[in-house]
């Protein structure tokens, strides 16, 4: 029965900052992409593209 099974390298965690712990986000730019995600959420903001692409370019190794 174990041969069904296989291991994939995946870790389950209930850790909500485990994803900026693997990708080095410190606690100020997870602060920033909260911010920039509630603002994206309105669909009046066409403003926000500008906003959502400075931390790209500033932070491009930080992704998920």
């Amino acid at each position: 029965m174990n041969e069904r099974y296989q291991v994939y390298g995946y870790e389950i965690t209930t850790d909500p900052s485990f994803q900026n712990k693997k990708y080095g986000v410190t606690p100020e730019l997870a602060g920033q992409f909260e911010t920039l995600h509630k603002k994206a959420l309105n669909p009046g903001n066409s403003k926000i593209i500008d906003q959502l692409t400075r931390p790209i370019l500033q932070y491009p190794l930080n992704h998920d």
